[in-house]
């Protein structure tokens, strides 16, 4: 599981595709973990991939 701080260093770094790809893995181990899974959004939105995961993420984002 990642560390907040390590996800805020991705973050700020503009590594998008490394912040998605470490949210996936995070919540798979603990899938109610808002704060990654806000960083999971923003990273499918800076990578233009309104997909299905994104909407997915987004609705349980809301719903928690």
């Amino acid at each position: 599981m990642i560390k907040v701080e390590d996800l805020n260093e991705l973050r700020q770094n503009e590594q998008w595709q490394e912040v998605a790809a470490q949210s996936r893995d995070h919540l798979q181990a603990d899938p109610d973990d808002t704060f990654v899974l806000r960083a999971l959004v923003q990273a499918l939105e800076r990578m233009n991939s309104k997909s299905e995961e994104y909407e997915g993420a987004l609705f349980r984002l809301l719903e928690l």
